[in-house]
């Protein structure tokens, strides 16, 4: 249980820190409004700030799939992982064409999986 408190305090700061750290102007000014948590955490300070927490989020939910999961769910939440990996460090938004196609398909497939994932 303190594991999955752990994950969800990660999971809201990744949402909210990088974006405050992003209006802070630590990656560059003038900041775009409205922006995308994508747009927000393409680089500097927000990139490397959203990756540490997500990772650490990720390292809480791996231990709490591995002790309470099913096979099926630690493999679904394995390529979940691996759709996050793709989507913010290998393509992430602003790379180019068909950069920011691969992370436009990495990012809806994200989306979904949280939906299968927490059913």
């Amino acid at each position: 249980e303190e594991l999955l408190r752990s994950a969800r305090r990660l999971y809201h700061a990744c949402s909210v820190v990088p974006c405050l750290l992003y209006y802070l102007r630590t990656s560059e000014s003038p900041t775009k409004f409205p922006a995308t948590i994508s747009f927000t955490i393409r680089k500097g300070v927000p990139r490397w700030t959203h990756h540490a927490l997500w990772l650490a989020g990720w390292a809480c939910m791996g231990r709490v799939f591995q002790s309470a999961g099913s096979a099926a769910t630690r493999r679904f939440a394995a390529a979940m992982f691996a759709t996050g990996i793709w989507t913010t460090f290998i393509f992430r938004l602003g790379g180019g064409l068909l950069s920011d196609a691969a992370h436009l398909l990495g990012a809806a497939a994200y989306m979904v999986d949280h939906e299968v994932l927490l059913r």
